[in-house]
């Protein structure tokens, strides 16, 4: 690929506004990301460890992910809740919302 040899028309001004458009919010969730996982304490990166050793069949297999269910099932919503946290503080939560409510009203 060389310079010298695109030619530039208004189509591919438009490609290239696109693109920069694109990778601006994609370059901030990867740094939001690597914020995320440069603050993961010892224990949060251990859960995760168990998590992702508990989905490996090499490790664990089913029979494993099956005896050890419980593990696995709080270790995805422990990681889940640190997840929400990180993103929204601990103000965060679900509520229900009807068709006919407001935002305001629903929480």
């Amino acid at each position: 690929f060389k310079l010298d040899q695109v030619e530039f028309t208004p189509q591919n001004a438009i490609v290239a506004v696109a693109c920069i458009a694109v990778a601006k919010p994609v370059l901030q969730g990867l740094g939001q990301t690597l914020t995320l996982i440069g603050s993961l304490t010892g224990r949060q990166q251990g859960r995760i460890n168990k998590y992702n050793e508990l989905h490996s069949d090499e490790k664990t297999g089913v029979e494993g992910r099956n005896d050890d269910y419980t593990t696995l099932v709080d270790s995805y919503y422990d990681l889940a809740t640190d997840f929400y946290e990180w993103g929204w503080g601990s103000c965060f939560h679900f509520a229900t919302r009807f068709s006919w409510e407001t935002f305001r009203d629903s929480i």
